[in-house]
């Protein structure tokens, strides 16, 4: 392992990274069947990932060294960690890994040893589910997102059109000047087209707020109809 005077090791523990990977609506036993039944809770299957960060430096300057280990002691909560780090890694066991480096003289080394479990997470707790409803539930509003970006493409298009028919306007004043000509004609062609399809974009982007105003207002009913089955439920728990 190294003499103490040799080695210099720091160990840093970085933050905790959870994932939801899926979410499931939990009913009562009794009414599973019954699609009237208020639900009792959400059932949530998270995965924890750890990350130890190992500063290790050899001090010594004129002297190399060829094997050094890391035994990581692997995290025994939430039903055991697995290490997945495979670089560097000479042996795996239930509770423990080694990995080996080696150091040239005055070389620091950043280790970092990755770790993860998988945890059933159930949510009963008024509070709690009410919490999940404001932070977990509105990446429902991705549709939202997309309406928006959507709608903001047809505002382009609008403002486009717009300049192109401004552009012509003016070249058809300068003309009224002259004698009227085939240039005159054509530059009246062009703005009918152009009148044309801006009432369609303008229809197709009203169209479009009304439904994304629409989706907007289910996604807040069933915000609402979630708090307030929460709430009932919670209301049970303690009948």
């Amino acid at each position: 392992y190294g003499f103490d005077s040799t080695i210099s090791i720091c160990t840093i523990p970085l933050p905790l990274q959870v994932h939801n990977e899926s979410i499931d609506i939990i009913y009562p036993e009794i009414g599973k069947l019954n699609t009237n039944t208020v639900p009792i809770g959400i059932g949530l299957q998270q995965l924890y990932i750890k990350r130890t960060r190992y500063l290790i430096k050899n001090t010594v300057l004129d002297r190399s060294i060829s094997k050094f280990y890391i035994d990581h002691i692997v995290d025994s909560s939430l039903g055991g960690y697995v290490v997945t780090t495979q670089n560097r890694c000479i042996k795996s066991v239930k509770d423990c890994s080694r990995f080996e480096l080696k150091f040239e003289p005055q070389q620091d080394i950043e280790f970092i040893v990755d770790e993860q479990a998988r945890h059933s997470k159930k949510i009963f707790v008024l509070t709690a589910l009410e919490l999940f409803v404001e932070k977990q539930v509105p990446n429902l509003v991705q549709a939202k997102i997309i309406e928006n970006r959507t709608i903001e493409f047809c505002q382009t298009d609008i403002k486009s059109i717009l300049e192109n028919q401004e552009c012509i306007r003016q070249n058809i004043e300068a003309l009224e000047k002259v004698d009227q000509s085939d240039i005159m004609i054509r530059y009246l062609k062009d703005l009918n087209p152009e009148d044309d399809n801006l009432q369609e974009v303008r229809r197709q982007k009203k169209a479009m707020q009304d439904l994304h105003n629409t989706q907007q207002h289910e996604l807040e009913n069933e915000q609402a109809i979630f708090k307030y089955e929460a709430k009932e439920t919670q209301k049970n728990l303690y009948i």
